[in-house]
């Protein structure tokens, strides 16, 4: 008789767990039990025992006939807001390009196979929709995105083209496969990426990536603005805050990350924005 690994079940369970508070992240509205049980391929029996589970450290709660987050979730995303070295150094760098650009100023991270707004500063004319911290959107859709995208490894980029073999922009142009792969390649050659009117129409776009001392990318950092009011000569000055601005989070996150402060964001991103000059 083979004797099972305890420990293997109880990575099972968390999985599973996770599963479902997964599912409930995704919903914008409360899931029955079917609905859940279907979403995550489990029993309900096995569902009804983990949201048991769930309810008890207040992360999940039962509301009318279905299931949503709770309360619980929030001290979660407060304690990596606050304690995250990457979050700590980008508000005040974005707070200060927001003020400089007068535009709203985002940061993303990338989870799997999207990315999730982590800090957002509004600029001078908000969007009719905004983003709130923790949505989640996709990476092939906005230059942030694609920041992130073409610094995937290989392997999680091609797992990534693959489940997409074509983007339909907001503005409805397409791209297949190959025209995506040679724009990511762009994207990361020259260190930028722009976009106009791809997940939303009449939105513009520009985002650097945000990398550590061995240049591994953590992060991306976005402009936007309403199309319309875009010159040739702002979407230049655009592209040069967002680059200094890049630069400085990852620099000051790396101070952060070892307890010590050296340079301030602020020194950081004004002396930059004075030189004017951006890396080619």
């Amino acid at each position: 008789m083979v004797e099972k690994d305890p420990a293997v079940g109880s990575i099972r369970s968390v999985e599973r767990a996770f599963t479902l508070l997964d599912a409930l992240a995704r919903s914008d509205r409360p899931l029955t039990l079917t609905e859940l049980s279907n979403r995550t391929d489990m029993s309900k029996a096995t569902v009804l025992r983990f949201l048991a589970t769930l309810e008890q450290w207040a992360l999940t709660q039962k509301v009318n006939n279905g299931y949503q987050l709770n309360v619980g979730t929030l001290p979660l995303a407060y304690a990596f807001l606050m304690n995250d070295s990457l979050n700590r150094a980008a508000l005040p760098v974005l707070q200060r390009v927001a003020l400089a650009t007068q535009e709203t100023v985002t940061m993303y991270v990338r989870a799997g196979m999207e990315r999730v707004v982590v800090q957002r500063v509004e600029g001078r004319t908000p969007f009719a929709h905004t983003l709130p911290v923790g949505q989640r959107l996709p990476l092939l859709l906005g230059a942030p995105g694609l920041v992130l995208a073409a610094a995937m490894k290989a392997a999680d980029r091609y797992a990534l083209l693959e489940h997409h073999p074509e983007v339909v922009l907001a503005s409805g142009e397409r791209f297949d496969r190959p025209a995506m792969e040679a724009r990511l390649d762009q994207v990361h050659q020259q260190g930028y990426a722009i976009s106009r009117s791809e997940r939303l129409s009449q939105i513009f776009a520009v985002a650097a990536p945000v990398k550590t001392a061995d240049q591994t990318v953590k992060a991306a950092v976005g402009i936007t603005a309403h199309e319309k009011r875009i010159t040739d000569e702002q979407v230049e000055v655009l592209i040069e805050e967002v680059m200094f601005a890049s630069r400085a989070i990852g620099e000051a996150s790396g101070s952060w990350s070892t307890g010590h402060q050296a340079s301030s964001p602020q020194t950081e991103v004004t002396s930059a924005r004075s030189t004017r000059r951006r890396p080619r």
